[in-house]
């Protein structure tokens, strides 16, 4: 039914089809930022800090004393830095995916 270079374009076509560009990057810290933020470890980790934060959130109550006041604050700067470590890096590496 097929010629021999009808097939041969046939399997070059689907070649190009799955082919994905490959991404380099010339600074080996941005390949580190980008393994780590997609290993599964790394979602893990943000679900634990998401939990550890709203038991944070939810230790404060009126009347506390300055020092524990203070140590809740401390660790919502902790939370907050975290959280935006987060943000930044999908955001630099996934911004086309939920953009365009």
């Amino acid at each position: 039914f097929m010629s021999e270079r009808q097939k041969i374009w046939i399997r070059d076509i689907k070649q190009v089809i799955q082919a994905k560009p490959l991404k380099i990057t010339i600074s080996p810290i941005i390949n580190k930022f980008k393994t780590l933020i997609d290993h599964p470890w790394f979602d893990r980790f943000i679900i634990i800090v998401i939990g550890a934060n709203m038991v944070a959130l939810g230790l404060v109550y009126e009347d506390m004393s300055p020092e524990y006041e203070s140590v809740l604050a401390d660790c919502n700067i902790g939370f907050t830095a975290i959280f935006l470590f987060e943000m930044v890096n999908f955001y630099f590496f996934y911004f086309h995916l939920f953009f365009f």
